[in-house]
């Protein structure tokens, strides 16, 4: 009796030891790289690409900005939908190990604007982003050290690596006439 309960307990931790020890170097994590697109009032159209889904049912990605859930809309290499959804703090989405790549788009809440009219930004990111303002903003402020790129009226920030993005913009003077 106490033999077989020695041997009970001792396989499982076996088990488990050998688990341990296999190499993680075959595992492949999903690679994120990110767009955001930001607007007049720090609404921004975000554009996530997830890669290196093969063999992954369900894949959720942590979110900090405030997504207005009924933009939520995700879709394979092919064009085909893929279920994605939204609780409040992670956006999930189910390749059903059908694609290695997953495109996420939505609308969210990315920046507030302040009592002198400016545009600050926060992010919390988990891979690269590019960052656009809108066509003839003023970029004020800006954090970590991106490439920095201006195309006509617009600036484009490149960042490499992921992390905590803070901004600030003045939003473009719409110009009127009498």
């Amino acid at each position: 009796m106490m033999n077989m309960m020695r041997m009970t307990i001792l396989v499982p931790m076996l088990i488990t030891l050998l688990l341990i020890m296999l190499p993680a170097s075959g595992v492949q994590q999903p690679s994120l790289s990110y767009v955001y697109k930001l607007g007049d009032n720090g609404v921004a159209s975000v554009t996530i690409v997830v890669s290196r889904l093969t063999g992954i049912i369900e894949y959720s990605i942590h979110v900090y900005e405030e997504v207005i859930n009924e933009s939520l809309v995700a879709f394979d290499e092919q064009g085909n939908i893929v279920l994605a959804t939204y609780n409040g703090t992670h956006i999930t989405i189910y390749p059903m190990n059908t694609t290695d790549k997953v495109i996420i788009q939505y609308e969210a809440i990315a920046g507030h604007v302040t009592v002198e009219g400016l545009i600050q930004v926060n992010l919390t990111v988990h891979g690269t982003t590019t960052i656009i303002l809108p066509e003839g903003a003023g970029l004020i402020y800006f954090s970590g050290n991106p490439e920095v790129e201006i195309i006509g009226e617009t600036i484009k920030l490149r960042y490499s690596e992921p992390g905590i993005i803070q901004l600030e913009y003045i939003p473009p003077i719409p110009i009127t006439t009498p």
